[in-house]
């Protein structure tokens, strides 16, 4: 499907953004210069065009969005850069201020589009605007609680890789939960009102959760999980909840 979108073949790229006009969510493919090459109409619109074709013919990356969300075009850059260099699929969540003169907040995954040869030539993202729902709430919270992300915060713009997991220490879904909130400072009776659990269970989640971690403290468990990345780590049953909506229905469009 994807095999002719990075070329020149304007009647290519026209029909294929004819295809994806029939998604609501917001759809775009760049080349491996980071230049769009097919977006469908949501997209276009937030970039500041009328038109998929506009898009296509102005030659336009996202320094040359005429908002102040091009204020974010480094970080999307690093973004896409890690989709290529590392060939792999990621989660992002974005708070920006658009052409259309709104503010988004997006949730979606950018992933590498290969050709038939398996070489990777772009990047695609799709998303969709969650700012009418909690997870705008949820989104804001995360980055003003990470201070990588602080500056951009006190802008109202920012954007970030969501982790799901962290592969050197497994966890079952309740403890990657736990330890959500844990990081949060969230006390034990307030971990198991928000995850409909007696306290007494969340006490043997976070005994666990210890002695996967090698700690003996809660404190020494929130300053190594922060070291290993957990800080971003968002439970899928939690993103599910937070906007609604099936993650892995929405990935597999």
């Amino acid at each position: 499907m994807f095999d002719n979108l990075l070329s020149d073949n304007r009647k290519s790229l026209k029909e294929f953004s004819q295809i994806i006009n029939m998604f609501p969510n917001f759809i775009s493919i760049k080349n491996k210069k980071f230049y769009y090459t097919a977006v469908n109409s949501t997209v276009a619109n937030i970039l500041g065009c009328k038109s998929p074709e506009i898009v296509m013919e102005k030659n336009i990356n996202d320094t040359h969005i005429q908002a102040p969300a091009a204020l974010l075009a480094e970080d999307f850059y690093e973004e896409d850069h890690l989709v290529i260099t590392e060939n792999k699929r990621i989660k992002v969540f974005c708070f920006a201020y658009y052409a259309d003169n709104k503010n988004h907040a997006f949730f979606g995954e950018k992933f590498p589009i290969k050709n038939k040869k398996n070489e990777i030539v772009g990047i695609g993202c799709t998303s969709m605007d969650v700012s009418s729902s909690n997870m705008i709430n949820f989104g804001l919270m995360l980055a003003k609680q990470n201070s990588r992300y602080s500056a951009k915060f006190n802008k109202k713009q920012f954007t970030f890789i969501l982790k799901e997991n962290q592969p050197n220490i497994q966890l079952t879904s309740r403890q990657k939960e736990c330890l959500f909130y844990i990081i949060r400072g969230r006390s034990t009776k307030s971990i198991a009102a928000e995850l409909n659990l007696s306290p007494r269970t969340v006490e043997k989640h976070v005994d666990i959760i210890k002695t996967k971690f090698k700690c003996y403290s809660k404190n020494a468990l929130i300053e190594k999980a922060i070291h290993l990345g957990f800080l971003n780590m968002i439970p899928e049953r939690l993103l599910s909840t937070h906007i609604n909506f099936n993650i892995k229905s929405f990935m597999s469009l």
